[in-house]
């Protein structure tokens, strides 16, 4: 059990130590809740604390001090039970549950942090019945704005939040290696970004749902460079490659493989100018020497002279979408 949960169960949740209960029995009459169904309890239930979830993330205490300044004219009230089952102990404000509160549902989720108008609204922690956590800013019960969320894989996202959909900048992060930083919109990578696989490789450039999608750069970890159009993960479009030997294409590419016209060029200023399909030159081909010689070629002739990037390896294991 983690310490946060041994602390909530404890003295910090619900408790009488933390928050003194409001004895003002005008500021009850006022405040007090307006859901007549809701019923005062001396305590939290044993089973209802051991239906509690543990972060799957080893978390530290929740921080209230990164909450907003706490409203004393607002009186502390609970435990109450709520008429979905839910307990809520915390600040109302004319019936509804106001300013600083904690809140446990019955299928073990619960939440500390801000509320307003009887929403979540301002900054606080939810832990999930599945045990994941989200942390940061709340507007009308969902999340928006500045946030954390913990994944259950161990996957970690910090960055903007729309509605309960990672939306805007974003930095995620996987416990295998992999990095993303960049945008997101609706919850999918969209937009610039950068992406960092565990064996190395770095792509930077655009994505389109979650797919490396419109122009970008990867680099790969042995040296090689591609530069140019991309379409759902592959090259596909007008693109530039580059060898560590020094070798050079330009043209077209189709699912990894040189398509339509083209140049390749070698380090030592030979180019050879040519169709491709489906990843090979083919006849007519026109070479091209340093000295501006040209002479008809049979591609197949010097096909093993010519790079190739049409090897399964293109893109790591784990697509951008990981």
């Amino acid at each position: 059990m983690s310490k946060e949960l041994k602390s909530l169960e404890g003295a910090i949740l619900f408790a009488k130590t933390d928050w003194r209960q409001t004895s003002d029995q005008s500021l009850i009459r006022t405040h007090g809740p307006s859901d007549k169904t809701s019923s005062a309890l001396s305590t939290v239930p044993p089973e209802v604390v051991a239906t509690m979830k543990t972060p799957l993330a080893d978390l530290p205490l929740f921080e209230w001090a990164r909450t907003g300044p706490t409203d004393l004219s607002l009186p502390f009230m609970g435990p109450y039970r709520m008429e979905n089952g839910s307990i809520y102990f915390g600040q109302f404000k004319n019936g509804l549950r106001h300013g600083k509160g904690r809140q446990i549902w019955t299928d073990g989720s619960y939440y500390q942090g801000e509320w307003k108008d009887d929403q979540t609204n301002g900054f606080g922690r939810l832990v999930h019945a599945n045990r994941e956590v989200y942390e940061g800013q709340w507007q009308n019960d969902h999340a928006n704005g500045q946030g954390t969320y913990w994944h259950s894989t161990g996957a970690v996202y910090e960055g903007n939040w729309r509605d309960d959909a990672q939306h805007g900048f974003g930095i995620e992060t996987w416990k295998d290696g992999y990095k993303y930083e960049g945008d997101y919109e609706n919850g999918n990578k969209h937009g610039k970004g950068t992406f960092y696989w565990e064996t190395k490789d770095v792509y930077k450039g655009d994505f389109h749902n979650n797919k490396i999608e419109g122009y970008g750069e990867y680099h790969w970890n042995d040296g090689r460079v591609y530069k140019g159009q991309w379409r759902e993960n592959h090259l596909s479009g007008v693109g530039e490659f580059f060898w560590v030997n020094g070798n050079y294409f330009k043209g077209n590419y189709l699912n990894e493989k040189k398509e339509g016209p083209g140049v390749f060029r070698w380090k030592d200023g030979r180019e050879l100018h040519a169709v491709w399909r489906d990843g090979k030159a083919t006849s007519p081909a026109k070479m091209v020497m340093p000295d501006g010689t040209e002479t008809v070629v049979t591609p197949e002739a010097i096909e093993n002279e010519i790079d190739d990037a049409n090897d399964s390896s293109i893109i790591p294991e784990r697509e951008s979408d990981a």
